[in-house]
């Protein structure tokens, strides 16, 4: 009788429709030679979770044989992996996309184990097996993969596997708290001796690793906890190391690396309304839109959830270059604006998207606005607000709730109701009125730039900008409501620029 996992007494096929189509397909058409799904792929099958990926390995030409399927399919294959000769089938219908990962078998099933990552992912499906109502009852476990999934273990196949590939150091984090397993010692020791290799790995391949990290709903700084006690952290950005055991102001609970690190955590649980006490919750505003915000909006392939978290490690990154002590007292002067330099370096040579730098050092440059815009108990004015959506582009809301979780991170147990209640309070005011200036028609611009060029007689260029702006931020205070007043104020700009 075949293996099959303890805690589960059925497990039926994906729902979507395009793995039973391709499965038929690929049965029907290939018989000369054996094909097996594999890999996380059957994973995901035996634990009930519907899979994303196809994971195929075959006992022919791996590349002939993506060429041959996806022309059948209508689709486009390519390398994805040139030194372990794996291809690629993206195959999309109805908006639904299917990735179709092919590789060769080596030699036999039993060898093709000993190839790969951990055992849990050393599992193998005849491909024809996958149309019978419950396939897991033919697995094939060489390494026990399936006594590992019981046990919530992740192991790896032997101790070559992080030499072989050193991607494979991340994807044991990323899988550790994506199953929420845990990794077995020999496994950590081993991680630990090769974390250096990390370094030897493409930038772009850490960037996928580390997005994927950081796009769990939550779990994200848990799971850089781990790189960090796996010796991997500062492999991949040396200049957080900086921070450790580096002292802050008498007003922050934690070091600077850990505060950066715990930023990511309360950002997750604001966003999410979990692990924190009501009372601190109960006074941030929110409502469903700010949700599908954060969740659905997509930046370059990623949520903008996932992007603000990789901000949050890296908000305070500049703050051991920038410390100083001045009568008794430590102050990071500039650190927001050198943040933003540092961290742009550092997302420059992870291969990170031109969208993602630019969104992330404009957060890191503006993260200390929301609380520096107006007095100790006083509300910022409009103008203000204006200015901070403005300079701060199409990242400002986002600013905004990582600065929350920025004064969550920096007080730590200290935090005091009413302090929280007050700070709250000037932050709800800049987002809720910031966010009004650009729905409500009142705040609409009363003249553009064309109007603006045939009123004052002059030609396109950077003073147009600068006086449509200021005009702009009366319109905003309340001071200017018609057109006729905009362009007298405007005609008294030009005056006052001609004249300096």
């Amino acid at each position: 009788m075949p293996k099959r996992l303890l805690h589960k007494s059925e497990t039926i096929m994906p729902k979507d429709i395009l793995y039973r189509y391709v499965t038929e397909l690929i049965t029907t058409t290939y018989k000369d030679f054996a094909i097996y799904a594999c890999g996380g792929f059957v994973r995901d099958l035996a634990l009930g979770i519907e899979p994303k990926d196809l994971d195929l390995v075959v006992s022919t030409n791996p590349e002939v044989f993506a060429q041959e399927l996806s022309k059948i399919l209508e689709s486009n294959y390519f390398v994805l992996d040139e030194t372990r000769n794996i291809f690629r089938i993206t195959y999309s219908k109805s908006d639904v996309i299917l990735h179709i990962d092919i590789s060769e078998l080596v030699l036999s099933i039993e060898n093709d184990a000993l190839t790969r990552d951990f055992t849990i992912n050393s599992l193998y499906i005849p491909i024809d097996k996958l149309l019978f109502e419950n396939p897991i009852e033919f697995i094939i476990d060489p390494l026990e993969g399936l006594s590992h999934l019981n046990q919530r273990k992740l192991k790896a196949v032997n101790e070559d596997i992080f030499k072989d590939d050193t991607i494979r150091l991340l994807r044991a984090v990323r899988l550790s708290e994506f199953l929420k397993f845990e990794i077995n010692n020999q496994t950590k020791k081993q991680i630990r001796e090769d974390s250096k290799l990390i370094q030897t790995c493409a930038p772009e391949r850490i960037h996928d690793e580390l997005m994927n990290i950081m796009s769990f709903d939550i779990g994200s700084m848990k799971a850089i906890k781990q790189l960090n006690d796996l010796d991997l952290l500062f492999n991949i950005i040396p200049e957080l190391k900086l921070g450790v055991n580096e002292n802050q102001p008498k007003e922050h609970y934690w070091d600077i690396f850990e505060h950066n690190v715990q930023t990511v955590g309360y950002f997750e649980n604001i966003i999410h309304s979990i692990n924190i006490d009501g009372w601190i919750l109960d006074e941030i505003y929110w409502n469903p839109r700010l949700k599908d915000y954060f969740m659905n909006q997509n930046i370059s392939g990623y949520t903008r959830y996932s992007v603000v978290k990789l901000a949050c490690l890296l908000h305070d990154i500049a703050k051991p270059h920038t410390k100083t002590i001045e009568n008794e007292r430590i102050r990071f002067k500039g650190h927001h604006r050198e943040g933003a330099i540092i961290s742009e370096g550092i997302l420059k040579n992870l291969r990170f998207s031109k969208k993602h730098v630019r969104g992330i050092s404009t957060i890191i440059d503006h993260h200390l606005r929301p609380g520096q815009m107006s007095h100790e108990g006083q509300l910022p004015s409009d103008k203000a607000i204006y200015r901070f959506f403005r300079s701060s582009e199409d990242f400002a809301i986002d600013t905004i709730y990582l600065n929350l979780a920025d004064y969550l991170a920096a007080r730590g147990p200290l935090l005091e109701k009413q302090e929280w209640i007050d700070y709250v309070s000037k932050v709800n005011h800049i987002y809720l009125q910031g966010t009004k200036q650009q729905d409500d028609p009142k705040y609409d611009r009363l003249v553009n730039g064309r109007q603006l060029m045939q009123e004052l007689g002059l030609s396109s260029g950077p003073i147009i900008g600068n006086i449509l702006e200021e005009i702009q931020e009366e319109v905003i205070s309340g001071k200017i409501t018609e057109y006729e007043d905009a362009i007298q104020y405007a005609k008294v700009i030009l005056n006052r620029e001609t004249n300096r």
